[in-house]
């Protein structure tokens, strides 16, 4: 609640309202107005001075905008920009957050579900990579896949753009935990449920929280054979890939998906010229470039190893090689195998021969 408290204490004074608009996704203020009285317009000021400070960027939907005040003890007035209305509690979903203030005391806020797990500043997190360029192709390309459930659940992975409305991940990203009832309960288990579409977003080109593109997923492209409750094991590894129909057409160039053989992946290994980007949990807002990756055969077909980017987050993220002189996608990160005082020691990848011929056919049928 640092973030919201210092806002309210330069901009508010002591016997005033302010209304707040919060991006979410980049943690930052885009809209703000104050007023000695609690009314309805001036929450609606702060949402069109949003939109003028905003002007020029991609618009968000406006079912994603939730404007919220305090109107009393007994409930709390939200506005949208569609509707306006009063309900009892709090809620909070979409990228933009309005919150409104009085003085330095926060009337209502919401638990952010778009800000990372964990923060990178003044928390000892090692970076797994140096930060990359998401303005120049092809990390231009790359961006985060963000799962937003409900009013608190959000995850995230990496997703990489390989068509014009194409985008590949890694399956157990776009599954998350059903509640649980029974004998799963008794055994910790919580059965894995694909996500709807549009419980799904696409950020392309995140560069400091601040997307080049957007849109929400409208179809899902799953490898046949995966099985969420065998995403730990090399057969899941070897099946955890998902191809993203995103409703939008991204306006950056895609990166081709190569299939490697034998020959030219141990060429590829021993020159350690492959790399890998993403968006972790250690770098949520910048992408994550390692270069020099190292790579090696996996111990059964449809997988490889990998000593590149290693922490939660990185789900997805592309190993990208040059193939007949251009960038090419010659697997995604799966899985991290830890030691036992977890440290990570490698990555478990999905080669790009699991799936190459279904994007070529998906692009083809799209062309």
């Amino acid at each position: 609640m640092s973030f919201p408290t210092k806002a309210a204490k330069w901009a508010v004074r002591d016997d005033e309202l302010g209304a707040f608009v919060i991006d979410a996704y980049a943690r930052r203020i885009v809209g703000w107005r104050a007023s000695r009285t609690a009314h309805a317009d001036f929450v609606l000021d702060a949402l069109e001075h949003r939109r003028s400070m905003t002007e020029g960027q991609p618009a968000a939907p406006a079912s994603s905008i939730i404007a919220i005040a305090a109107a009393n003890m007994s409930g709390v007035l939200f506005i949208s920009e569609g509707a306006l209305q009063r309900r009892a509690g709090m809620m909070v979903a979409g990228r933009f957050v309005l919150f409104v203030a009085v003085g330095m005391t926060v009337l209502t806020a919401s638990n952010a579900s778009a800000q990372p797990a964990l923060e990178a500043k003044d928390k000892g997190v090692v970076h797994f990579g140096e930060i990359g360029d998401p303005t120049k192709w092809p990390l231009s390309a790359v961006g985060t896949i963000r799962v937003i459930s409900g009013i608190s659940t959000m995850a995230q992975c990496t997703g990489t753009l390989v068509g014009p409305r194409l985008v590949l991940t890694a399956a157990h990203c776009i599954y998350m935990g059903a509640p649980c009832d029974g004998a799963a309960c008794e055994k910790s288990v919580r059965p894995k449920k694909l996500l709807p579409p549009d419980q799904v977003h696409f950020l392309a080109g995140l560069n400091r929280g601040v997307a080049a593109a957007h849109s929400i997923a409208a179809h899902f492209d799953i490898a046949p054979g995966y099985a969420p409750d065998e995403h730990l094991t090399d057969v899941g590894a070897a099946n955890d890939w998902a191809l993203i129909t995103l409703e939008e057409e991204i306006p950056i160039k895609p990166i081709a998906v190569r299939a490697l053989d034998e020959a030219a992946f141990s060429a590829l290994a021993e020159s350690n010229a492959a790399i890998q980007a993403g968006y972790g949990r250690d770098r949520p807002f910048l992408p994550s470039v390692h270069r020099d990756c190292a790579i090696k055969p996996g111990a059964r077909d449809g997988i490889f190893t990998f000593q590149c980017l290693l922490n939660f987050g990185y789900s997805g993220a592309p190993i990208i090689a040059d193939v007949a002189g251009e960038p090419a996608v010659i697997g995604i990160g799966s899985r991290v195998l830890f030691s036992a005082d977890k440290h990570p020691l490698m990555g478990v990848a999905c080669s790009s021969t699991q799936f190459v011929a279904r994007v070529s056919e998906l692009l083809g049928d799209r062309q």
